[in-house]
């Protein structure tokens, strides 16, 4: 065969804000390799999407999945939902960079107790993510709420040398593709 699925008679949106159209499309190995106007002999399984929408993968920009994905690395809850890439990181919380200054936020009530963390830095953690071969794409900003406390104690709320130096290596982390920035609200 030449290829491995068809999907026919569903209603093709295909992101690049075009009105629908009805179409099969055609799947090898995992990627799109063909849409139109294609027999049905020409594909190993045939899914009949009647009635049913076919689209891209959608994009959450605001999840707090980062270490649950390392638990449930399927993400059905996700997949289930048609969402293909998860932005974590969000509201000044983040999976790394971990020191001693805040190692005491791993173990806040809102941090899953299968997780203890055997990393510091982004690029130890999305080294769990390749081992675990987790189902979504994701992306991770750092958390400033991290930043502040892998860089100075939080009882000291002053302490803008020490933060200014945790800003400093984020951008170096940037540099190296570790993260893609900070979430909106560190931006004051």
């Amino acid at each position: 065969m030449i290829y491995d699925y068809l999907i026919n008679n569903g209603w093709i949106i295909d992101g690049t804000g075009n009105p629908w159209y009805k179409a099969t499309l055609a799947i090898k190995g995992h990627r799109i390799a063909s849409i139109g106007n294609i027999a049905a002999t020409q594909a190993d399984k045939v899914i009949d999407a009647t009635g049913l929408i076919v689209a891209p993968g959608f994009i959450d920009i605001h999840q707090h999945s980062e270490i649950h994905l390392i638990i449930h690395p399927q993400a059905e809850s996700l997949l289930k939902q048609g969402i293909t890439t998860v932005l974590c990181g969000n509201c000044g919380w983040s999976a790394a960079p971990i020191s001693e200054q805040n190692i005491e936020l791993v173990y806040s009530p809102w941090w899953p107790q299968e997780i203890t963390p055997n990393w510091r830095t982004f690029n130890q953690f999305f080294n769990i993510y390749e081992s675990r071969g987790i189902a979504v794409n994701i992306a991770n900003l750092v958390g400033h709420g991290w930043i502040r406390g892998a860089s100075c104690r939080r009882a000291r709320p002053h302490a803008t040398r020490d933060i200014r130096d945790g800003v400093r290596r984020v951008r170096a982390a940037r540099v190296r593709g570790a993260c893609p920035g900070l979430p909106a609200q560190a931006i004051r």
